[in-house]
């Protein structure tokens, strides 16, 4: 038999395991046992994925639509059962509302943002930071743009002590901190943020309860976040296109990972209580609609919950395209070590000079 034949034969017979068990659920790993055993002949791991898929694109068999644990789950014709099973991967929990849940989880279509909305000023006016340096200075573009990154920061790896009298910023990297205190110095010089190392990072510490009071009142909790429900502000949210990409920039050098082992995806994640699961998928979601405005597509999210821990809700950027537009419209702010390693795998591709 030439080697045309043999690969028909061996294609042949793996669609026939599955024509025999049209309800059964199987893997890739469970296929190719099944060949081996009924056939004592081998099949290796590529071409089993390649004969299947190609069953699947053909309509012949059902798939999940993306991949479990496991790899993909196929069957020839228990389609309900395949999309119970995907179903149970995306939320394998009992909150009481799931399908809103699920909703949520699965969202792919997203809100047309506005650049329109504005902080009220008329709001804040009689806040003594305000006061400090005058209304009409905070008007002015770039304190704005700095005072977004301050609510971005703080939102994710900051922290507004509760009683309002502190305010902390964490660095992995020492000229990150010191790029962020000389410029918070310049915006707002009549502070006096403080630079130390502690716990295996750079802290930046401000002891402000001026700053605190206004940067909770506008949307940033105090306290553990994991236990406090929060969204964007919407004059950051709907506001102008430049603070929508220096709050992204901000959280993704906070909590987006840098691409590891050479792989073209970018995740990123924040964790919350149960009590939260939903508020947490609201948030991630309004970031996804934010990336959707600079033209960068995302997974679905992920939500796993944490041995003894909380809930955490995860997605990922993914692809060359994306991380492509992702460094050129976005960036890792405050996170040189990840902005290095996007950049080395951008230039690999030769993606950017």
């Amino acid at each position: 038999m030439n080697s045309n034949n043999q690969k028909n034969s061996k294609t042949q017979r793996i669609f026939n395991i599955f024509r025999s068990n049209p309800d059964t659920i199987f893997n890739i790993r469970k296929i190719q046992a099944i060949f081996n055993n009924l056939y004592q002949d081998k099949i290796n791991n590529f071409y089993t994925s390649t004969v299947v898929s190609r069953l699947h694109i053909k309509n012949k068999l059902s798939r999940t639509p993306t991949q479990l644990n496991s790899g993909y789950s196929y069957s020839a014709m228990n389609k309900k059962k395949i999309d119970e099973i995907y179903k149970n991967y995306l939320l394998p929990y009992d909150f009481g509302d799931n399908e809103r849940i699920l909703r949520l989880i699965t969202q792919n279509k997203f809100e047309k943002l506005s650049i329109s909305n504005k902080l009220n000023f008329s709001k804040i006016k009689d806040f003594d930071f305000i006061k400090k340096y005058g209304l009409d200075y905070f008007y002015n573009n770039k304190v704005l743009n700095f005072l977004v990154a301050n609510i971005g920061f703080v939102m994710c790896d900051g922290h507004i002590r509760k009683n309002l009298q502190h305010v902390q910023y964490y660095f992995n990297q020492k000229e990150d901190a010191k790029l962020f205190k000389s410029g918070f110095n310049s915006i707002f010089p009549h502070e006096n943020p403080t630079l130390e190392y502690k716990s295996y990072c750079f802290t930046i510490n401000l002891c402000s309860k001026e700053f605190a009071k206004l940067i909770n009142y506008l949307g940033v909790p105090t306290g553990n976040k994991v236990f406090k429900p929060f969204l964007i502000p919407k004059w950051i949210y709907n506001g102008p296109e430049e603070f929508k990409r220096i709050f992204l920039s901000i959280i993704y050098g906070n909590e987006g990972s840098k691409p590891q082992n050479n792989r073209w995806r970018i995740q990123f994640v924040l964790s919350k209580t149960e009590e939260y699961v939903t508020n947490l998928l609201e948030f991630l979601n309004q970031i996804r609609t934010m990336l959707a405005y600079f033209g960068i597509t995302t997974s679905y999210i992920q939500l796993r919950k944490q041995k003894e821990r909380e809930f955490c809700g995860r997605f990922y950027i993914k692809g060359k395209d994306n991380l492509l537009k992702f460094y050129n419209k976005i960036g890792f702010a405050y996170a040189s070590e990840k902005q290095e390693v996007l950049e080395s795998l951008l230039k690999r591709d030769k993606l950017i000079n």
